[in-house]
């Protein structure tokens, strides 16, 4: 398997995880990811679980040791779109909103 097909079936299998997890209801710890992100221009210390963004095209600067993964409707609803590695950044015109991974 490729490179970027091998990262793309694990952020998938990630991603699956963690909806399919949250989809049956079970619960997680809340426990934040260390670090910050930076959500359409506003710093989130810590951040847990699901935040709206403010509109599209979202732009995120994640600073935290976790993947965030963005949505593509608000409250984290419908189908993840891509994950955001730590220490990266990223625009994007279909993201309502974003999941940081504890």
């Amino acid at each position: 398997m490729s490179r970027p097909i091998r990262a793309a079936a694990t952020l998938t299998a990630a991603a699956l995880a963690a909806t399919g997890f949250l989809a049956i209801g079970g619960t997680t710890t809340a426990s934040a990811a260390p670090g910050y992100i930076v959500l359409d221009g506003q710093r989130v210390n810590n951040p847990v679980g699901c935040h709206n963004g403010a509109f599209p095209p979202l732009t995120l600067d994640n600073h935290t040791t976790s993947i965030v993964l963005l949505y593509e409707k608000p409250d984290c609803r419908g189908r993840v779109i891509r994950g955001v590695n730590p220490g990266t950044s990223t625009t994007d015109i279909y993201a309502f909103s974003v999941y940081v991974l504890s």
